[in-house]
C-alpha cells in the first residue's frame, strides 16, 4: 500500500517510483480507518528491524512534552513578529495575545499536573523502544484509492521516528481531513490497543493532544507568516486577505475544540 521504488540516485537525491492510478479520498469509510491502524501497527513493527536504526527523526518529531511546547513557542513568536501591518494582523495579534495565549497558558498549566499524575516527565524523551516510524504527514489527503478499492499512501518526504502519541494526535486534529467522531475514536482505540507493549500511551495521548491542537491552530495560521508572503511575490500572486480571515476563523475554531475536549481528558474520544 505504497508506490514501489523504481531507481534511485543517492547523489543526486532523485527517485523514481511507480505511478498509482487512483482517485482522492473525499469520502472516508470504516473500513479505511481500519485499514490505516493496520498501516501504522506494520511499522511500529518494523521498528525493532536492524535497519530501522539508519532511519532519522520525522520532521518536527517530539520525544519530550518540552519539545511540543517549544514547537508552539517557535510558531507563535514568528506570527507575533509580523507586526500590525494591516486589518487582518491586527486581528491576528488581537487573537493571538486575547485568546490563545491565555488558553495555552491554562492548558500548558493543565498539561503539567496530569504529566506529574500520570507519573511521566515533562523533559525526559520517551525510550527508544516507546518510539515508532512515523509518516509524520499522515492521511487520508495524502493517499489515492485505486480502482479495486485499495488505498495507496503517498509522499513520505517528512518520514521518521516520532512519538506515537504524537502520532495519533496529529492523525485525527489534521485539518486536511474532516472525519466522523466515531471515526476518531476507533482511530485512537485501535491503536492504543495495538501498541500493547507502549504501557503510557494513553496517558501520553491525553496529555498530549491539547498540545498538538495548539500547534494546528498555529498551523493553520501560516497565510500570514513572512515565508509565505514571499513565496507569493516569487510567483506573482496577490496576498489572499480573505483567506487569512479564514484561516484565522479555523485556527479560533479548532482552539474552542480543544478548549472544551481537554478538559474531560478526551472521554468522548477514548
Amino acid at each position: 500500500n505504497v508506490p514501489k521504488p523504481i531507481m534511485a540516485d543517492y547523489e543526486n537525491n532523485i527517485g523514481i517510483y511507480e505511478y498509482i492510478h487512483g482517485e482522492h479520498i473525499a469520502d472516508v469509510k470504516e473500513e479505511d480507518i481500519n485499514e490505516a491502524c493496520n498501516f501504522l501497527v506494520k511499522l511500529y513493527e518494523l521498528r525493532e528491524k536492524k535497519e530501522s536504526e539508519k532511519i532519522q527523526r520525522a520532521s518536527a518529531s517530539c520525544f519530550s512534552i518540552a519539545e511540543i511546547t517549544g514547537i508552539i513557542d517557535n510558531r507563535l513568536n514568528k506570527l507575533l513578529g509580523t507586526g500590525e501591518i494591516n486589518e487582518n494582523y491586527r486581528k491576528l495579534h488581537d487573537y493571538l495575545n486575547l485568546e490563545f495565549l491565555s488558553n495555552y497558558n491554562e492548558i500548558l498549566s493543565w498539561s503539567k499536573r496530569r504529566i506529574n499524575d500520570y507519573g511521566l516527565n515533562f523533559n525526559s524523551e520517551i525510550e527508544n523502544k516507546e518510539r515508532t516510524l512515523s509518516p509524520s504527514d499522515f492521511g487520508f489527503h495524502n493517499a489515492l484509492r485505486k480502482e479495486n478499492g485499495e488505498i495507496v499512501y503517498l509522499d513520505f518526504e517528512f518520514f521518521g521516528w516520532d512519538d506515537p502519541a504524537k502520532m495519533i494526535s496529529d492523525f485525527v486534529l489534521h485539518p486536511g481531513m474532516n472525519l466522523k467522531e466515531t471515526y476518531k475514536r476507533r482511530f485512537i482505540r485501535n491503536l492504543i490497543d495495538n501498541f500493547k507493549d507502549n504501557k503510557n500511551l494513553e496517558n501520553r495521548v491525553k496529555v498530549v493532544y491539547p498540545l498538538v491542537g495548539l500547534v494546528w491552530c498555529l498551523i493553520t495560521l501560516n497565510e500570514f507568516l513572512p515565508l509565505d508572503l514571499e513565496r507569493r511575490k516569487f510567483s506573482n500572486e496577490a496576498i489572499d486577505e480573505e483567506l487569512q480571515i479564514k484561516q484565522l476563523a479555523k485556527s479560533e475554531n479548532l482552539l474552542r475544540k480543544i478548549k472544551m475536549e481537554y478538559k474531560y481528558e478526551l472521554k468522548d474520544l477514548l
